[in-house]
């Protein structure tokens, strides 16, 4: 089992960014799962090794699979974008609605699920119990704006939406349900808050 103290103790005292081959990586830590190399969602959400570097202060900016990782400091560890990367391996940027501190206005806000999860039929909003969790939802409150929850089950779910526990982990379904998934999700979004089109989520 990889052991990610060894890479936090690399980055507390490095300059920053830190870019590491894989081979690096697993040096400092241990051997990787395959599914580490093959899954970018494996990278992010409410895992052990993304809670370790977060907690510590550092997102993962850039991510090739099965070549390099980079990370860097944040000046905000707890905040929910941390350690969130896009599919092109990049960090998110925004510009339209951008405060010059780099807090950006949002029109809608979306948060994942996670793994950890009440074991009674709750509100959405109320079923996922991780930190991470705790903190998104925080987070999508205090902006005052719409916020939804990305379910791996149920696509995209309102706060109050009531759902019983499940476990999926969308990275082991098919491609098809994957590609499914995505545009049930985009066209609930759409048909729930209108066009998407010059809004920030």
């Amino acid at each position: 089992m990889a052991n990610w103290d060894v890479l936090i103790d690399k980055l507390a005292v490095a300059d920053s960014p830190v870019r590491l081959t894989w081979d690096e990586l697993e040096s400092l830590v241990g051997d990787l799962p395959a599914s580490a190399s093959k899954h970018r969602t494996w990278w992010s959400g409410d895992r052990g090794h993304v809670n370790a570097w977060k907690a510590a202060g550092f997102a993962l900016t850039d991510l090739r699979l099965g070549e390099t990782v980079t990370f860097d400091r944040v000046a905000d560890p707890g905040h929910p974008s941390s350690g969130v990367v896009t599919a092109d391996g990049s960090v998110p940027t925004a510009t339209a609605g951008e405060h010059s501190d780099g807090h950006v206005e949002a029109d809608l806000v979306l948060v994942t699920c996670v793994k950890s999860k009440r074991e009674a039929p709750s509100a959405a909003k109320d079923l996922y119990v991780s930190p991470l969790f705790t903190k998104q939802r925080a987070y999508a409150e205090q902006t005052g704006r719409p916020w939804f929850i990305l379910s791996a089950e149920h696509g995209l779910v309102a706060p109050d939406d009531w759902l019983a526990p499940y476990e999926r982990y969308l990275p082991d379904t098919p491609a098809a349900y994957r590609a499914a998934w995505g545009r049930w999700v985009a066209e609930r979004l759409e048909l729930l808050t209108g066009a998407l089109q010059d809004r920030v989520v």
